[in-house]
């Protein structure tokens, strides 16, 4: 037996040495593959075998609140607070801001998927080039054992072909071949198309601005008055500094969300069992549109009065007027951001007269094709305890950043600025999924597309090698090269 197996190797290695082009094709069409399932598994392996780097992750669960209508909510501090107090069936609670920073705290480290090649990813290639080579080595095994010789000298006496029925298997796999790489090569087409749609898509902005998440502690902060403040002092204080144009503080950057509030519009009742139209709802400062270089296309920007008692005001966007004021003029009307589940002891919203119109600039993420109808309202309004301030500046933003930082500290030194960033980073997260799938698609098209070339010329040089007696006996006997089939 040990002989036999020596002989085969070395009978293999000779016909491969013969054949260099052959051997050629069919290296490159091994490394493709085993390259491509590499890639394809380390990836997988990444995001759903490894799992996330924490200790029983199985164990951490998100919490959150619901309406009567299934919708979920926000979560108060104060019943955040209650819940970690009262909460027998956790072990620990932690709250998160939209950032992971909390999150790093309260659990260890944060999540970072690691596409490396380690054992696992080893041992799936290694299963998988052998179950590979016994497959396809096990069917034509069964196939030979089971064949009658003196059929196939019959039909491959004359062409020396293989016979019939191998001639009319190994056009049905190159054709199917083909027809899975054009489909791959359509979809990488259309995932390619999307993320260069996505890259060309016009944010309504300059995404050089620079920002920074602020959260104050309940404990210090418990009023609006003390929060609206703060918030006014540190915009002056950064008016004051040469490298900075303008700033203003927001509860969510562009691209970053916003709140969601059903809507009222003066005039126009909700009819009884249907529900409000929804918007998504941003306080802004008032020099938010000059911070972020937008200009209103109709009406004015907010002023120092706006949010004060008798002077509430909102600016929408272009496609809230699309929307609910599309024949008519919107500058003056008046709506209402009303309070999912208001307890009885909250005061009604006031009436907002609006004040201007903005283009339309995202919100939300950019896999939705539409714009947000959204309504900004006057910063002092509201005045939350978490918010953004966005910077704009004269040259680097990076090197701002540490006089953003010393402003601060000099009006709260416990308070951290943390989160600190470009809208330009901003859009390369919201981006890098539709990078990573769209590079991939197209590297297994192009994959797909040489492994079919491959295959074609291995198919035709193997035909031809088996009919070269018949081809030389045909021209020795005066057949012209076209009648050579």
């Amino acid at each position: 037996m040990p002989f036999d197996l020596w002989h085969d190797i070395r009978f293999a290695a000779r016909l491969l040495i013969k054949d260099r082009w052959f051997t050629l094709a069919a290296a490159t069409a091994l490394a493709l593959g085993i390259g491509a399932n590499a890639a394809v598994f380390t990836f997988v392996n990444a995001v759903l075998v490894r799992g996330r780097p924490f200790h029983e992750a199985d164990r951490i669960m998100t919490v959150w609140t619901e309406d009567d209508r299934g919708r979920r909510l926000g979560t108060s501090e104060l019943d955040y607070e209650d819940w970690r107090e009262e909460a027998r069936s956790f072990s620990d609670l932690a709250a998160t801001l939209g950032s992971p920073i909390n999150v790093t705290q309260d659990i260890g480290k944060p999540y970072w998927m690691e596409f490396t090649m380690d054992g696992t990813v080893f041992a799936f290639i290694a299963a998988i080039c052998l179950a590979t080579g016994v497959l396809f080595g096990l069917a034509p095994a069964l196939h030979v054992s089971k064949t009658d010789v003196n059929e196939v000298l019959k039909e491959g006496g004359r062409g020396g072909s293989g016979g019939v029925r191998v001639r009319r298997w190994t056009r049905t796999l190159i054709i199917a071949e083909l027809a899975l790489t054009l489909v791959l090569l359509a979809g990488a087409g259309f995932m390619m198309r999307s993320f260069l749609t996505l890259y060309q898509m016009d944010t309504g902005l300059d995404t050089s601005r620079l920002t920074m998440q602020i959260y104050l502690p309940l404990t210090k902060y418990p009023e609006v008055a003390p929060r609206t403040e703060l918030f006014r002092r540190f915009e002056e204080r950064l008016a004051g500094i040469s490298a900075i144009k303008a700033s203003a503080m927001a509860t969510a950057p562009p691209f970053g969300g916003g709140g969601r509030r059903p809507l009222a519009i003066d005039g126009r009742p909700t009819p009884v069992g249907v529900e409000p139209p929804v918007v998504t709802t941003v306080s802004v400062g008032d020099d938010y549109f000059d911070t972020i270089g937008v200009q209103l296309l109709r009406g004015r920007a907010f002023t120092a009065a706006d949010g004060l008692h008798g002077q509430e005001s909102a600016i929408v966007n272009r496609r809230f007027v699309a929307i609910h004021f599309a024949d008519e003029d919107p500058i003056g009307r008046r709506i209402k951001l009303e309070i999912q589940n208001r307890a009885p002891d909250t005061p009604e919203p006031a009436w907002l007269t609006i004040a201007g119109v903005a283009p339309d600039i995202r919100q939300g993420g950019l896999q939705n094709r539409e714009t947000d109808p959204v309504v900004y309202v006057p910063h002092r309004t509201e005045s939350p305890r978490s918010g953004v301030m966005i910077v704009r500046t004269l040259g680097d933003p990076a090197a701002v950043t540490a006089l953003v930082r010393d402003t601060m500290r000099v009006l709260e030194p416990d308070l951290p600025l943390f989160d600190i960033r470009t809208l330009d980073q901003q859009l390369a997260e919201q981006r890098w999924q539709f990078q990573i799938f769209g590079t991939m698609f197209a590297t297994f098209a192009l994959i797909a597309l040489v492994l079919s070339a491959v295959g074609l010329y291995a198919v035709t040089s193997y035909s031809v090698t088996r009919r070269t007696q018949e081809i030389g006996l045909r021209v020795a006997l005066g057949a012209r090269p076209g009648q050579v089939q």
